[in-house]
């Protein structure tokens, strides 16, 4: 059974690779390190994009969201912290 995220199913050939690669002691370097890049640059930009879209209220109740979402990306991916 594949692990769930707000409500999306992650499709189980990458569940298994990710499981994979961190049982080969290769996710930190191989996966982890690139996505966190791109993840920084996705919502850097998001970020700048949205501040200048949206009243100030409406971006913090974004951001809150986000906020609320983060430990369950961590929990999809087998972070233990």
């Amino acid at each position: 059974m594949s692990p769930r995220f707000a409500g999306c199913r992650l499709p189980r050939c990458v569940a298994l690779q990710v499981r994979l690669f961190n049982n080969l002691g290769m996710y930190a370097e191989g996966v982890q390190k690139p996505l966190l890049e791109r993840s920084q640059i996705f919502y850097r930009q998001e970020g700048e994009r949205l501040v200048a879209q949206m009243a100030v209220p409406e971006y913090l109740e974004h951001c809150e969201v986000r906020a609320q979402l983060r430990p369950l990306f961590g929990l999809r991916f087998g972070e233990h912290t």
